[in-house]
């Protein structure tokens, strides 16, 4: 069934529970080092926290299901094992955040800069990481199938034995990036641009692709060594 859209009773709500998460992150009773409140477990979800100031913040084990995070700065914030599935985080500042074991099920998170994160075995499915940035992050062992990563930067990024099936890599750079064991079966490799020019994934520098791969990789469009 379709969702109905939220009530100005359901907005209300959504926008008390993001101002209190942040007034606990300033009050620094939630914070990563030496939190005086859990909030495991607790039920976040539709919580309004649209460029909400959370560094350091331990929301581990939250359910913040489509919670609006959209350009929140979650600087070195602890997310892991936390559900973020159908969450925006559009221009979200991931720098250092650890999302491990975290649901991300169809999250959107468009260019948002997730530098030196870590998603080590995260469930990832179809979520849209166009233009997001990754360099330097721990990928290991996550589950990326059907996700859209146009334009991503994933420069020495650790993937690891991640499952890269069905993505869409057009315009996407792996320089430096650890690739061993990684799948990519049905990968889109390029794509046109608005303006009918190809772009395609380049995987120059990467490491950790056998000479198959490299082959299978350039028939299918894609930049390599």
């Amino acid at each position: 069934l379709e969702r109905k859209p939220p009530t100005t009773r359901d907005r209300i709500r959504n926008q008390e529970t993001g101002a209190l998460i942040v007034f606990l992150s300033h009050g620094q009773l939630i914070d990563k080092k030496q939190p005086v409140i859990s909030l495991e477990w607790a039920n976040l979800r539709d919580s309004d926290l649209e460029r909400a100031q959370l560094a350091g913040v331990n929301l581990a084990g939250t359910f913040l299901f489509k919670a609006n995070m959209d350009g929140a700065f979650l600087k070195d914030a602890v997310l892991q094992r936390s559900t973020l599935s159908e969450a925006s985080l559009r221009g979200a500042f991931l720098k250092g955040a650890d999302l491990e074991k975290a649901f991300l099920l169809e999250t959107d998170l468009d260019k948002a800069n997730l530098i030196d994160s870590n998603l080590s075995h995260s469930l990832t499915k179809g979520a849209n990481l166009q233009g997001s940035y990754f360099y330097g992050a721990n990928l290991e062992s996550a589950n990326f199938k059907d996700s859209n990563f146009r334009g991503a930067n994933l420069e020495k990024t650790n993937l690891k034995m991640a499952k890269l099936e069905g993505t869409n890599l057009a315009g996407t750079v792996f320089n430096g990036a650890n690739l061993e064991g990684a799948t990519f079966s049905g990968a889109t490799m390029t794509q046109k641009d608005e303006e009918g020019q190809y772009l395609p994934a380049d995987f120059r520098g990467a490491l950790g692709l056998s000479a198959a791969q490299k082959a299978d990789f350039k028939k299918r469009g894609a930049i390599v060594d």
